[in-house]
């Protein structure tokens, strides 16, 4: 009961008292794992999950847990064969389907990462993430429009899933389909109003439509929420200096520099910048 209701660290300390009582029992072993993994905790879970999976009986459940384990800790060869195993056990594992075709998607093999999120759909035709995670792998092959439809459905079966209207967005962007994606990062920023890259999103796209007001104030709040955003810097300090304002641009081009990965040298298109605003500012009386 602690876990389900969130109290891991309280049901870690159960499962371990029941565990004290009889080391042999499956299901301490496999809810203290499943405990320890909604932690973080990937190694303890990893251990008390292939405890769990050795006393027996085979169960679906706990290899597909140690699966997430083994994703977690980046062995995503082990993960596979771990959600293979559940399958086998469980055809009708809708999770298990999801999550190895994550594990594919991981390694990069798209193809059969849509095959598996394509099964779990199967299984649950209201599967929100499936959908999601299958127009991304889509994506990623190419396929723009049968992503933009994947996520459609994605929406569709969770009208509240901020994700999937970004993603949508993302996707419509590079069908140049501006104001439909305008209205999808509208969407997600009403249900995630606190996340920077969605402002940032909206951004690009007010940016490529020619509103500079709009596009400077969604990069500003953008650098609101996250005051290390290189590329809103970035995007900001070219639409300040279109307009004139040099002093300010030049402060967003360096902050741009200031705020990338350590030890990045300037990229060439902040340099070009640069080098733009010292000549406007060289032509100034």
């Amino acid at each position: 009961m602690r876990r389900r209701s969130g109290d891991y660290q309280g049901a870690i300390a159960d499962y371990s008292a029941a565990i004290g009582l009889d080391p042999l029992s499956q299901a301490a072993f496999a809810g203290r794992g499943t405990a320890l993994l909604a932690q973080g905790k990937a190694k303890k879970a990893l251990s008390d999950l292939t405890r769990a999976i050795d006393l027996g009986p085979p169960s679906a459940m706990n290899h597909n847990n140690r699966g997430l384990a083994h994703q977690e800790l980046g062995n995503t060869q082990a993960a596979i064969d771990d959600y293979t195993t559940a399958l086998r056990l469980d055809r009708r594992f809708s999770t298990a389907y999801f999550n190895r075709g994550n594990a594919y998607l991981r390694e990069g093999n798209r193809a059969k990462a849509v095959e598996d999120y394509t099964r779990a759909i199967e299984v649950d035709p209201k599967y929100a993430a499936a959908y999601h995670n299958r127009g991304k792998a889509r994506e990623t092959l190419g396929d723009v429009d049968a992503a933009v439809a994947d996520y459609d459905r994605a929406i569709a079966a969770d009208p509240n899933d901020a994700l999937a209207y970004r993603s949508r967005g993302l996707a419509l962007v590079n069908k140049r389909a501006f104001a439909r994606a305008s209205k999808d990062f509208d969407r997600a920023i009403e249900l995630k109003p606190n996340d920077a890259d969605l402002h940032y999103n909206r951004g690009v796209v007010l940016h490529l439509t020619a509103d500079i007001s709009g596009a400077i104030r969604d990069y500003s709040r953008a650098i609101e929420i996250e005051p290390r955003f290189a590329m809103a810097y970035f995007n900001r300090a070219r639409l300040l200096a279109a307009q004139g304002s040099l002093g300010p641009a030049m402060s967003d081009a360096r902050k741009s520099i200031e705020t990338a990965s350590a030890g990045r040298p300037a990229s060439r298109d902040v340099q070009d910048l640069m080098e733009f605003i010292r000549r406007q500012e060289a032509k100034q009386p």
